[in-house]
């Protein structure tokens, strides 16, 4: 978690294999550092450290064995989004964590990349990790920005989509008058614009 802190870049591997019908799935973390002389001996990182990341040492870490029940990438994607979970639950417990708490959506915006096999449902979980990915940017990035405006910004925009809503539908009458179904599927679109 000390590498959270520092606001560096991973990438995610993972693989998976059976054994008597039990699926069994593998994760790492990777990413550069020039933090080790040994693996035992951390430095400070510095200006003239963080300048040097670029051309640092790949690291790999192990974040455990988990079981799955079954291969497929739903399956993975969710296996990974639990896993960062309970990373940051045991983190954020420990003394380091009550006093510099982690987001885990905002650690899931760090992972850059994800590395499988050239599987299907590998390509597939990688495609579904990037929008994971994608999703918890936009959240960290929409929160930093949600705290530079001032208390009316947020209702109105509120104010301005609800009106491109009602404008789409052809007038407020004509957006009353669509089904439950397709207004609520318009107020999901609204406040996930918002």
């Amino acid at each position: 978690m000390f590498y959270f802190l520092l606001g560096f870049t991973f990438t995610i591997s993972g693989d998976g294999t059976s054994l008597r019908n039990l699926n069994y799935k593998s994760k790492h973390l990777n990413f550069k550092t020039t933090l080790y002389h040994d693996d035992n001996d951390i430095v400070s990182i510095n200006a003239e450290a963080q300048t040097q990341i670029l051309s640092g040492e790949h690291v790999t870490r192990f974040l455990g064995f988990t079981l799955a029940k079954d291969h497929t990438s739903t399956t993975q994607v969710q296996g990974w989004k639990d896993s960062n979970q309970a990373l940051h639950n045991v983190y954020n417990k420990s003394p380091c964590g009550l006093e510099n708490h982690i987001n885990p959506t905002k650690a899931s915006s760090k992972y850059m990349g994800y590395d499988g096999d050239h599987a299907a449902d590998q390509k597939k979980a990688a495609s579904m990790i990037k929008a994971w990915m994608i999703e918890s940017n936009r959240i960290v990035h929409s929160k930093a920005a949600m705290k530079t405006w001032s208390a009316a910004a947020p209702l109105a925009l509120l104010v301005k989509e609800s009106q491109n809503k009602i404008n789409c539908a052809g007038s407020l009458d004509a957006f009353n008058a669509l089904p439950i179904d397709d207004q609520a599927v318009q107020n999901k679109a609204t406040f996930s614009a918002v």
